[in-house]
């Protein structure tokens, strides 16, 4: 599932934004200590785990619909170099979260704060557990939400 939408919806928010200028800062780093050469990165990937943001506040359309992301890959899909020291790039951010539970959805459920306790009520336990029961006993497959953002940046090459 993907819809333009969604898309400019993750791209305007906050979380989206402060990602990418995360990812810009450790992507600045790696092309500095490379001294401008983008090929001498290219066996060594940026890291993104700590920095991927997730959508997990109940309150708003993110937070239902995309909630945590599961997969992010992010391509160089333009780069330059200017003669005074700058840089600048364009980067695909494409983006996916399965909509589904997985065991450990199970195993946590109910053990949360917040949002979570609501949870503990029998009528949603057993929409739950009924739910992982057709997507890992009977074969249903999970939802894939997929999110694809273009995003340009530019910057100094530190010496």
């Amino acid at each position: 599932y993907s819809r333009p939408d969604l898309n400019n919806e993750i791209k305007n928010d906050i979380r989206y934004k402060d990602f990418v200028q995360a990812f810009k800062q450790k992507f600045e780093e790696k092309l500095s200590q490379a001294k401008g050469d983008i090929n001498a990165m290219i066996n060594d990937p940026i890291k993104i785990q700590d920095i991927v943001p997730a959508f997990s506040d109940p309150f708003t359309g993110l937070g239902i619909t995309v909630d945590a992301i599961n997969y992010t890959n992010i391509s160089l899909i333009k780069f330059s170099i200017n003669g005074n020291g700058t840089y600048s790039a364009t980067i695909q951010v494409n983006m996916y979260d399965a909509f589904g539970l997985d065991t450990k959805d199970i195993d946590d459920f109910g053990k949360g704060k917040g949002f979570k306790n609501f949870l503990k009520r029998d009528f949603i336990k057993a929409d739950f557990i009924a739910w992982w029961a057709l997507q890992h006993l009977r074969g249903y497959k999970h939802l894939n939400t997929y999110i694809w953002n273009t995003e340009a940046f530019s910057g100094t090459i530190k010496k």
